[in-house]
């Protein structure tokens, strides 16, 4: 698997979870989203129970 392959899938990944919690009410539209990990993201959601 090339690298970008690798980084456009967690990208993705990372999109998935910032719309999932956007919808939620727990992120704003405004704060710097690309800033936070996947491991942030996905412990945000496992927290939240998304």
């Amino acid at each position: 698997m090339s690298k970008n392959l690798l980084r456009e899938g967690i990208e993705e990944v990372k999109r998935y979870y910032i719309k999932k919690l956007q919808k939620a009410g727990v992120l704003e539209n405004d704060s710097d989203l690309e800033a936070l990990t996947l491991s942030e993201l996905q412990r945000m959601v496992e927290f939240y129970q998304l």
